[in-house]
């Protein structure tokens, strides 16, 4: 059971807990100003593809299709979310628990905003910024997160943020224990086994959640984690009209409805419907996509 944080250690990321955040526009310009020193920082750590172009906003965060969702829910959700490079595509493990069929048919390479080269650019620089200067990367990200809070509690919606949206680091593991972001609901998913062992012991805060993500290696552990009362994510090769109620002795419940994992049924699989233009048939043949 792997227990590492590829990225940023968790005893590094506390030392955020309550630090007096700059302005953004100053953080900006502080990355713009030195970027060719986070270019060459980032190389002697790994990183191995070309470099990426900046863009004048610098944004963390974005929105994804499935995400807002969440706006139409009975008590509206406006999540951010964070795409990085997943797997290896920078050179850096960003998802140390992968399994091969998840690689192949990853969503962070396969959906069509992801794929396309300003998705490519976008992922890219962001994961430059955190590997070659993860002190202003958490810095922007912090602000970000907290104008994110503000603007919800003026529009009175819910603030929310996926941090993994294409990567399992577990950074959101720790900041979601921030006094700062107590009212802001972090929630991921992740194949990492340790993490959700945790999250189910209470090792985490309030706002944090976790979804297992099933592969075609890591079964058992998802009929344990149901066993504990987790939710399991499951890509499965049929529409959401054939989803079946029940699957292996566990309910099943359409997890294409939203993505506010959150507020799904403790002890239930989430079906999810293939999403994206590669590897699916790698994927069915391997066991990693269920069929119905």
């Amino acid at each position: 059971m792997k227990k590492s944080y590829p990225i940023i250690s968790p005893k590094i990321l506390a030392r955020y807990s309550d630090i007096e955040l700059p302005g953004r526009a100053e953080l900006v310009r502080e990355i713009q100003d030195g970027w060719s020193r986070i270019q060459i920082r980032s190389i002697h750590r790994g990183f191995r593809r070309v470099s990426p172009k900046i863009p004048r906003s610098m944004e963390i965060f974005g929105t994804g299709l499935k995400t807002g969702k969440g706006e139409y829910l009975d008590s509206p959700v406006d999540t951010l979310i964070w795409y990085g490079s997943p797997g290896r595509e920078s050179g850096i493990e960003m998802c140390d628990n992968r399994s091969p069929a998840c690689t192949s048919g990853c969503l962070g390479h396969g959906c069509a905003r992801l794929r396309m080269k300003s998705g490519r650019n976008s992922k890219l620089w962001k994961t430059m910024l955190l590997v070659g200067d993860p002190d202003r990367f958490i810095r922007l990200m912090m602000v970000e997160l907290e104008a994110h809070i503000a603007r919800c509690h003026r529009e009175n919606v819910e603030p929310a943020a996926r941090i993994d949206g294409s990567t399992d680091t577990g950074i959101a593991d720790t900041l979601s224990g921030f006094d700062r972001f107590r009212s802001i609901k972090m929630y991921d998913y992740s194949k990492s086994t340790y993490r959700m062992h945790r999250f189910l012991s209470g090792s985490f805060t309030d706002n944090r959640h976790l979804t297992y993500s099933r592969s075609e290696n890591n079964h058992r552990q998802s009929i344990e984690i149901l066993n504990r009362g987790g939710t399991v994510a499951v890509p499965v090769d049929c529409n959401r009209e054939e989803f079946p109620s029940s699957w292996c002795g566990f309910p099943v419940e359409d997890g294409d409805r939203h993505d506010v994992r959150y507020r799904d049924t403790p002890g239930t699989w989430q079906f999810l419907t293939w999403k994206g233009d590669v590897g699916k048939d790698t994927a069915r043949n391997r066991g990693f996509l269920v069929s119905c």
